[in-house]
């Protein structure tokens, strides 16, 4: 399949089970329930929105309402497989992980912070799921996540312990060698996690979305 902004804008906005109908200055917002004092700030190109909640509806909607969002940005990105670039780290096995895989799943995640894991968002439910493997010990974790029209949104979980080995772009690569589909992939990076930006930089990922957080209230 090929690339298509308008298929990444609706596939994120379907992902998010969005509804773009309150609009103001050329920006929709969006309230969600599941929000109290969060808001996020989503540049597209060709479409702007904020989601929010309650608690911050009038910051979000005052007319200075950009001086309440961090000047850093996350990306979302997604991947052109013409211009994919794989990449391979062969000092580690990989192989492709199911339940039977549980034990091993909870050992490795045990190792990982929370926010790490929140970060990674990595189940042995995902359709697709590998592994990384030094010997018999799980250090690296990637997985797809399938949404509608046609995208898959990719996640990745590293041990700690094996940081900067490029095991994070390894994993990402065998998984993305696995989607034999002709599905896009997307890949969101936090700014402050510098190991997830340069996976997707290196692999050949474009970013298609701009996502402000709300700066936090004194």
């Amino acid at each position: 399949m090929k690339y298509s902004k308008d298929l990444v804008i609706k596939g994120l906005l379907d992902f998010r089970k969005i509804l773009l109908d309150d609009k103001h200055n050329d920006i929709y917002y969006i309230l969600r329930e599941n929000y109290k004092s969060e808001a996020y700030y989503f540049k597209m190109d060709g479409l702007e929105f904020i989601t929010y909640g309650t608690n911050v509806q009038s910051l979000v909607k005052s007319d200075n309402f950009i001086n309440h969002f961090e000047e850093e940005y996350d990306n979302e990105f997604s991947l052109d497989k013409e211009n994919y670039t794989p990449y391979t780290n062969p000092d580690y096995e990989y192989r492709l992980l199911d339940s039977n895989d549980s034990i091993l799943m909870d050992n490795f995640k045990a190792k990982c912070s929370d926010n790490d894991k929140d970060q990674g968002q990595v189940t042995l439910d995902d359709p697709i799921v590998i592994g990384a493997f030094d010997k018999e010990e799980l250090i690296a974790v990637a997985s797809i996540w399938e949404w509608a029209y046609d995208l898959n949104d990719i996640g990745v979980l590293v041990d700690p312990n094996y940081r900067r080995k490029k095991l994070g772009i390894s994993v990402v690569s065998k998984l993305i060698n696995e989607v034999i589909n002709d599905k896009i992939c997307i890949y969101r990076a936090d700014y402050e996690n510098i190991g997830s930006v340069k996976i997707a930089n290196k692999l050949g990922f474009t970013p298609v979305t701009k996502i402000h957080r709300l700066k936090v209230l004194k």
